[in-house]
């Protein structure tokens, strides 16, 4: 395990030293019908983590439902209607 573990962080080390940079992960952020379906195209746009994500997506509510989403995680329900 140890072993394992310094690798990770050799591997690390050397993407820092080289200037190489991680991309930011992409989020999706769909607009939900009365019904909870997804209600065309998500607003797709990148951010350092989950947090930026989901309080971007707050300015977005105006009375609907969202949902938010990376890759195949979904990462957060915002009701912006009552339940």
């Amino acid at each position: 395990m140890k072993a394992a573990l310094d690798n990770v962080r050799s591997a690390l080390s050397m993407e820092h030293s080289a200037g190489w940079t991680r991309a930011m992960p992409t989020y999706r952020i769909y607009r939900l019908t009365d019904g909870g379906h997804i209600d065309g195209p998500p607003a797709m746009l990148n951010f350092d983590d989950d947090q930026g994500a989901v309080r971007h997506a707050q300015t977005l509510k105006d009375g609907v439902d969202l949902e938010v989403w990376e890759g195949r995680r979904r990462v957060a329900v915002l009701r912006g209607r009552p339940a």
